[in-house]
């Protein structure tokens, strides 16, 4: 079993420097709510998960969830159940990925407006430089359409 005191009194001792150095925790309840909030943020996590996770092996995660975290295949719908068994460094890792993945997706949809909005402009320049006679023999009206202007101007088949 790997000791993670050193990595404590560092922690102790960089975030609460006023402070003596407590005995290493057992659980996270043995902690202040200003101790926890911090060792959280600490390292990225790294130390509370080491110190209450169960880090390597995944305990008391959805069995899915645990069979990813074995695999090292964590979706971004993991994060709560990895911040539920305090492994708050694998759910910031699914965090980022979901963030990286929205962020991707933006940007694809982005670019792909950009090019029906280029296309659709190059289109209108095309008609828009066009003469009438070509406009028309590109567009011709309908037999409807053709009938109504010819009663309404008198004009008999």
């Amino acid at each position: 079993m790997i000791n993670y005191l050193e990595q404590w009194v560092n922690f102790y001792q960089t975030e609460f420097p006023a402070k003596s150095v407590p005995p290493m925790p057992k659980s996270s309840q043995e902690l202040n709510i200003t101790e926890k909030l911090a060792l959280e943020n600490y390292d990225q996590g790294r130390l509370f998960q080491n110190l209450f996770g169960n880090s390597g092996l995944g305990v008391g995660l959805p069995g899915d969830v645990q069979l990813r975290l074995q695999r090292n295949e964590l979706l971004p719908q993991d994060a709560p159940a990895l911040r539920a068994a305090n492994l708050p460094h694998y759910a910031q890792q699914c965090e980022d990925l979901g963030d990286a993945i929205e962020k991707q997706q933006v940007i694809d949809e982005t670019a792909k407006l950009q090019e029906i909005n280029a296309a659709k402009a190059a289109r209108l320049k095309a008609w828009q430089e066009l003469d009438p006679m070509s406009k028309l023999a590109a567009n011709p009206p309908s037999a409807q359409a053709v009938a109504q202007a010819r009663a309404a101007w008198g004009i008999s088949e």
